[in-house]
């Protein structure tokens, strides 16, 4: 998310909490490498050629910041996660004052599930005079991952001040609700989020998510169907019946009607949205 990607939150994986982590698992078929307008849509070979070239190209040039930031995009793309924190991570050491660099650094340190250095690095990258939406938004996201909810909810709302409706940063921020115990709130959000034009199948794969967990099988079906065959949408919204169940055990102990604004004790996999590492993305 060079501003032209923001989201990534990794799928749900053992829960609600997992979803922090911010992988970029590829499966087999296209995919899109951002989740807003002019983002690139490729299959895995095509994205795995693409990291060979740069790959090649990096290696004559490794001391060439553009050229890290491309190469380690591409890597962060194909859900090659550690190597591209080390080419970044490089980059950021032989340039400390590059803000690109730091951005990027961050985003990456996010999909590694490394919050708390991720914020440290972050809050290099960002400055009140250059303020950039798709910083703020990663920076909720490691906020996310820490357990402070309310901190990251304010930080996509700054993200949201500067790039209004972004489904990126309506996604995460819906994530957030959720992780926060209100599914209502959350899926509000996420409708909004999906019916954007510039949403992707990930935005669209959290609300099928957040839709499962708050009793809506045929809804969260349609919203699956919209990315899925109609074999894979049933699996994915049946895998989540055993976490919607314990979520409105979780409800009904705590003496509530249902599973809408409780915390679920666990989830699905859900994908977090973060920007790019470079402008390549």
């Amino acid at each position: 998310m060079s501003g032209r990607y923001s989201a990534r939150f990794g799928l749900l994986a053992a829960g609600l909490g997992a979803a922090l982590l911010l992988g970029g698992c590829l499966k087999s078929g296209p995919f899109s490498t951002g989740s807003v307008a002019g983002s690139t849509v490729m299959t895995e070979a095509e994205a795995a050629r693409r990291v060979d070239a740069l790959g090649e190209t990096y290696e004559r040039d490794p001391t060439n910041p553009r050229k890290a930031l491309a190469f380690s995009s591409a890597l962060r793309t194909l859900g090659r996660t550690s190597q591209a924190v080390a080419v970044i991570e490089t980059a950021a050491i032989r340039h400390p004052g590059d803000p690109e660099v730091l951005a990027a650094y961050g985003k990456v340190l996010v999909d590694a599930g490394r919050a708390a250095q991720a914020e440290e690095v972050l809050s290099r990258a960002h400055s009140p005079q250059r303020p950039d939406w798709t910083i703020l938004s990663a920076q909720g996201i490691a906020a996310d991952q820490l357990g402070d909810h309310v901190r990251a909810q304010q930080l996509y709302g700054s993200a949201l001040t500067l790039a209004p409706e972004e489904p990126a940063v309506l996604a995460n921020l819906g994530l957030s609700h959720a992780l926060s115990g209100r599914l209502n709130e959350a899926e509000t959000i996420l409708r909004r989020a999906a019916a954007s034009p510039r949403a992707d199948r990930q935005v669209r794969q959290n609300l099928t998510l957040v839709l499962a967990l708050n009793g809506k099988p045929d809804e969260a079906y349609a919203t699956a169907s919209h990315d899925m065959s109609p074999e894979e949408a049933r699996a994915f919204v049946a895998s989540m019946k055993p976490q919607q169940r314990r979520t409105d055990a979780w409800a009904k102990a705590r003496g509530e009607q249902s599973s809408a604004d409780a915390a679920p004790p666990a989830a699905g996999k859900p994908k977090r949205t973060i920007s790019s590492l470079g402008p390549t993305d």
